[in-house]
């Protein structure tokens, strides 16, 4: 009797503890407020309204994600998207936590663009 309660706490205990599915938060890092954003992760689509400079959004649950994905931001001057480009040997991560922090490119004399640092390093999307 004592044998198979144990086994079935060890069960329920795995069962329970395999949490599938990415949580995810973005932080707006450039020096302009975010009037809107827009997050395309596969085929769903995620809007934040006012995401202030340095704040951060609030966590979405996806099933997996890459380090990138499409993102549109409304700012008071303009509006700046990351269209993403398929970057070789990146991992599809499919449980944990990830923070993508995004950041818009003006140094250049090209359009303005939005781009994202993972915790890793900086990603440049096109």
């Amino acid at each position: 009797m004592n044998y198979k309660l144990i086994v079935l706490i060890i069960i329920y205990t795995i069962t329970t503890s395999c949490k599938t599915g990415v949580e995810v938060t973005f932080t707006n890092e450039s020096k302009e407020d975010f009037k809107t954003l827009t997050i395309g992760i596969f085929d769903e689509q995620f809007d934040f309204e006012n995401l202030k400079s340095g704040q951060t959004t609030k966590t979405i649950k996806v099933e997996r994600i890459y380090p990138y994905c499409y993102a549109r931001a409304v700012t008071k001057n303009d509006t700046v998207r990351c269209v993403p480009i398929d970057f070789i040997g990146e991992k599809l991560k499919k449980r944990g936590k990830l923070n993508m922090k995004i950041y818009i490119d003006s140094t250049s004399n090209k359009k303005r663009r939005l781009y994202f640092i993972t915790d890793k390093k900086k990603q440049k999307n096109y």
